[in-house]
């Protein structure tokens, strides 16, 4: 795969005690690198509420799933099929403690193109708070 790839992050959140669900889809460029048999992917994004950038960088591994994220919101989520993972999520307005129970996890590795499909709980200083779906797709991008 190229150094340059297209990121595609989709998904699908279900609040638990409300009958909406939220959509978001992210497209952005990022820079790809492959070292020790995982996958590493950094991207920015903007903060839709502060408008400042937020560095992301995406571990990918057949078993498991990292996302780190600095700026003006911060997360370290973990993600592995059957356990269930505490962290933090760091906003101007203060800090939360959640948690990530991962239900599923799907990943597919082709020459030009990774795809990831996640399922998971998320709870928020300990109160479960929704099901999500999330589809991540990096594909490479000739530069």
């Amino acid at each position: 795969m190229t150094n340059k790839v297209r990121v595609r992050i989709e998904g699908l959140h279900t609040v638990v005690m409300d009958v909406e669900s939220d959509n978001v889809e992210l497209i952005t460029f990022g820079k790809y690198v492959k070292k020790g048999g995982k996958h590493y992917i950094k991207y920015d994004e903007l903060d839709e509420n502060s408008e400042k950038v937020v560095k992301n960088l995406l571990k990918i591994s057949e078993n498991e799933v990292e996302l780190v994220s600095r700026g003006s919101k911060s997360s370290h989520m973990y993600f592995a099929k059957g356990k269930k993972n505490y962290s933090f999520y760091r906003t101007p307005f203060g800090e939360m403690n959640v948690a990530v129970d991962t239900y599923s996890m799907d990943f597919r590795e082709e020459e030009d193109c990774l795809e990831i499909t996640l399922e998971y709980g998320l709870e928020v200083n300990r109160e479960h708070v929704s099901e999500c779906a999330v589809k991540i797709c990096i594909e490479a991008v000739e530069e």
